[in-house]
């Protein structure tokens, strides 16, 4: 799949701190009746896919490496698989990161360190034919710093 050229001068770019994004709100899950909302398991909604499981994923080492393959279509050559939700550290990819003694990466903003480790994932699936004409929300609720969204090859957020 191609995807669409990443601007890493976003990186960079503290007054950009997403793009086409929704703005911050408190977070519900649509029901399709009272009783299914009183047992609050996301599942019971037709309006709710998971997208939990195993996904494509795909290490390197830094922003400059993943970039290039991103742009050079050599991402998934490997064919590595990662459950998510999960931590890629806890899979044997690079090392746990912990902040309670000192910032883990140099400080020189807005200049970002490259040499930072980078995930890509990808995952495959199909919308239900009852979400055609509806407005569609993508919710990441465990991811890190920064990512960029990609959707059939077309950048859609970051």
């Amino acid at each position: 799949m191609k995807y669409d050229k990443i601007d890493v001068s976003l990186l960079e770019n503290h007054q950009c701190m997403g793009v086409n994004q929704e703005a911050p709100r408190a977070h519900y899950t649509p029901y399709d009746c009272a009783c299914d909302a009183i047992n609050n398991t996301k599942s019971y909604s037709s309006k709710y896919k998971l997208l939990s499981g195993d996904w494509k994923f795909s290490y390197y080492e830094n922003v400059r490496d993943a970039v290039n393959a991103l742009n050079n279509m050599t991402v998934f050559q490997e064919g590595d698989v990662i459950k998510v939700p999960s931590s890629w550290q806890m899979h044997g990819y690079s090392i746990p990161v912990y902040t309670n003694c000192h910032y883990p990466f140099p400080m020189d903003p807005p200049h970002v360190p490259f040499d930072n480790p980078v995930g890509i994932y990808e995952r495959e699936f199909i919308l239900p034919d009852t979400w055609n004409d509806k407005e569609v929300y993508l919710n990441f609720d465990g991811v890190d710093t920064m990512f960029w969204v990609w959707i059939n090859g077309n950048a859609v957020g970051m």
